[in-house]
């Protein structure tokens, strides 16, 4: 597997390979994914691609932290395989073996979460998010 870091000219392929993982938000439609990849692009932010005999197999997205890398979003085309090669990759050659690496991970992906355990990682914080707003805006009324 081969990697590198994405340039302007990827934009298109990056917001097409994107399309899968955003297919369940309406909103993110191709030209909101295209705008995302370019402030990405134009921040802090790395975009790091991985091809397997020249097809695109994963993206990684990460950004430095005061505690080291947070990992933003990681799209992979295949199974854990890939997904397990691309990170090692990432640690091994981007980054270095020892680099503390946050990940955002939404609770109810349980293979994404296996992956994640299988890779060492285990949570160190909960977050959690308001699901229905309405809610407060009543309790504030009361």
């Amino acid at each position: 597997m081969d990697y590198r870091f994405a340039n302007a000219a990827d934009i298109p392929a990056l917001a097409a390979f994107a399309g899968d993982y955003y297919a369940g938000d309406p909103d993110m439609i191709r030209e909101s994914r295209e705008k995302l990849c370019w402030t990405r692009l134009g921040d802090d932010r790395r975009i790091v691609i991985f091809e397997d005999e020249d097809v695109l197999a994963a993206t990684i997205v990460y950004k430095p932290s005061s505690g080291g890398f947070d990992l933003e979003e990681f799209i992979v085309n295949g199974g854990g395989l890939i997904a397990a090669e691309a990170f090692r990759l990432l640690l091994d050659e981007l980054l270095a073996p020892t680099a503390k690496v946050f990940v955002a991970q939404p609770l109810d992906t349980v293979e994404a979460m296996q992956f994640w355990r299988t890779q060492g990682f285990e949570a160190d914080r909960v977050t959690l998010a308001q699901r229905d707003a309405s809610r407060r805006a009543a309790a504030n009324e009361s």
